[in-house]
């Protein structure tokens, strides 16, 4: 992400649910690794085919596309523990995007996220009933708020060796046009 300001919105809402989390294993995303998933071009346990690097990086530099507002408004927790940033663009930019990659890139994984989102952590142990309860007003509470909003000017081509790009490579990145 681009701006500060998210960054530290995104991590305010981490702290509310750390608070609520007190004592349970959890794992947060680092600020400096927040980023929006556009898509995802191979599972953990799946195999890589090295020619696939040249196709994604001529289909991300073929993209054409102007810079957009993203939004915040929302939390999920995945029933595995994740715990994602509910986003969305006014003109449906990231899933133009993404549906454009499915369709150029035939050995994408079937398996896509549905959802504009930015991971920013992940819930390790059952929580109980009562951490449960208090997580699940927090969620209904912070999902009828503005959590944040930045332009996105840019789509990167990583490689994540570490879940939540603790360790990570950007094999390339293409910035997207200033002007309208």
């Amino acid at each position: 992400m681009t701006s500060k300001t998210f960054s530290d919105n995104l991590v305010f809402v981490q702290e509310k649910i750390a608070t609520i989390l007190e004592g349970c294993l959890h794992y947060w995303v680092l600020p400096s690794n927040f980023g929006v998933e556009y898509c995802v071009f191979k599972w953990p346990i799946e195999n890589w085919n090295e020619a696939w690097t040249s196709d994604i990086k001529k289909e991300l530099s073929s993209l054409d596309n102007s810079c957009f507002r993203f939004t915040i408004h929302g939390i999920q927790v995945n029933p595995d523990g994740c715990v994602v940033a509910l986003g969305y663009d006014e003109e449906g930019m990231i899933f133009k995007i993404r549906q454009r990659l499915k369709t150029n890139l035939p050995f994408l994984p079937e398996r896509q996220s549905g959802w504009a989102h930015v991971p920013i952590g992940r819930i390790l142990e059952p929580l109980g009933p009562s951490k449960f309860l208090a997580l699940k007003d927090l969620i209904k509470d912070l999902s009828d708020v503005l959590i944040c909003c930045d332009n996105l000017s840019s789509v990167k081509f990583i490689h994540e060796t570490q879940w939540y790009m603790e360790e990570r490579s950007i094999l390339s990145e293409y910035i997207f046009n200033t002007t309208s």
